[in-house]
Formats: C-alpha cells, structure tokens, sequence
C-alpha cells in the first residue's frame, strides 16, 4: 500500500505498507527422515531379525523398521505475519 504526499512540484514524500504472510498461514518444511526432522536422505533401515527378507515371502514392513521420526514436519519455513513501513522523501 502506498501513499504519495506531494511537498512541491519537485519534492515529494511517500508512505509504504508492505505486508508479508498477510493470512498468517503456515508453510511447512520438508518432512523430515531422521528421528530430530533432520534431512538425512538415502538412508537405509535397520533389519529387524536376522531372517533373510526373500522377495515375495515377507512384507517390507516385516522385515525393515524406520526411524521414529520419518514423515512427520518438525519446523515451518520463514516467518509468521510481518508488517513493514516505510518512508520515502523523493527529491
């Protein structure tokens, strides 16, 4: 938002609004994959037992387990709802 104030015909004085985030809403970081939300990409399980995984005779599930923190968001990604002003003087 911007308002002009004219002083004379060379000189002029400006008021902005600036409004980041006007709606408050959230921006959610990358989930993360690691058991603190840290980013740790191409990690590999754990087995859970020591029977062979063969393919086709368990499920993945059965035979691997995750980090207890995969998938979920930890942070947001800048800041909540910021408001600037700002005065101009143009000569």
């Amino acid at each position: 938002i911007v308002k002009n104030f004219r002083i004379d015909e060379k000189r002029s004085l400006q008021f902005r609004t600036e409004i980041f985030n006007i709606f408050n809403r959230a921006n959610f970081d990358v989930p993360g994959n690691a058991e603190d939300g840290e980013q740790i990409f191409n990690f590999i399980t754990s087995p859970k037992s020591t029977d062979p995984c063969i393919a086709g005779t368990k499920t993945a599930a059965s035979c691997y387990t995750l980090p207890s923190g995969v998938g979920q968001i930890f942070r947001t990604v800048g800041d909540s709802r910021e408001i600037q002003f700002a005065l101009k003087f143009i000569f």
